[in-house]
């Protein structure tokens, strides 16, 4: 079931909401260009005993826009925010997280602040901070996108996020996958790029308290395996596990063991 929330700037954030509604709440956050059926693969087999919260990030999917500028970026807090203002507008006292590529990096933001609904972190294919050197490159990719659109990530996109084995193997997932790309509003990513550019977390993830899995694929070459390790070494008591093999789209390319770790992971917190 689809509905919208409002955002306290009047931002419709879309929520996709199925599974059990009376099993524990897991809410999913998908990467950039794409939307929330990116899960859908590691959701299925977790519907009959949870409660999935499927978002849309502002600017994705069925999200409207919210306006950013090199001068007034998004942000990764107040996508943090939209995430919280939909768990709360939903009535779940209660949730865990998972989120892969940016919404990782949101995923991060939670942790940090320990809202008390937040009861574990799932943080797939991500990193923690973006370096100076990494400035330039994103600010030529929102260059292009302001210039020519969306088109013109597809197919860099696809090859950055998949193993060459798997495009040869699933050539209809990533048909499908780009065809999200397309259809992402030029505005929406270059928000969300803002918000990416942003990003500072590192030396903040002590400071998170509820259990956590990171998970990296091993073949991912913009958010390598030494990334997420970092990430789990950084958080107290947090578990790292590599996913091989694997590009960047982990819910996609390595959906089963993704689902299987996740499902270990929040049933032992049971």
């Amino acid at each position: 079931m689809m509905q919208n929330v409002a955002m306290d700037d009047g931002v419709e954030i879309a929520v996709e909401q199925s599974g059990n509604p009376e099993g524990p709440a897991l809410v999913l956050v998908h990467a950039l260009a794409v939307d929330h059926t990116v899960w859908d693969l590691v959701a299925a087999p977790m519907r009959a005993t949870r409660r999935i919260v499927a978002i849309d990030i502002a600017g994705h999917g069925m999200s409207g826009v919210r306006a950013s500028t090199a001068e007034n970026p998004q942000t990764l807090d107040r996508l943090a925010d939209d995430v919280e203002q939909v768990v709360a507008a939903l009535g779940i006292t209660r949730a865990d997280f998972a989120g892969v590529s940016i919404g990782g990096m949101i995923g991060q933001v939670l942790g940090v602040r320990n809202p008390a609904w937040l009861r574990s972190l799932t943080l797939v294919c991500t990193v923690s901070d973006v370096p100076g050197e990494a400035q330039a490159m994103w600010d030529a990719r929102i260059a292009a996108v302001r210039d020519q659109g969306m088109d013109g990530q597809v197919d860099a996109t696809l090859e950055r996020w998949f193993t060459a084995a798997f495009r040869d193997l699933a050539p209809s997932a990533l048909d499908q996958v780009a065809a999200i790309i397309r259809t992402t509003p030029p505005e929406g990513f270059i928000a969300a790029a803002h918000a990416i550019k942003g990003l500072a977390m590192g030396a903040k993830l002590p400071a998170v308290k509820v259990p956590t899995l990171v998970a990296s694929g091993a073949q991912d070459v913009g958010s390598p395996p030494e990334a997420g390790r970092a990430i789990a070494a950084a958080i107290p008591g947090a578990r790292f596990e590599l996913l091989d093999p694997c590009g960047h789209m982990g819910p996609i390319e390595a959906a089963e063991p993704l689902w299987k770790l996740m499902d270990a992971h929040l049933t032992g917190l049971a």
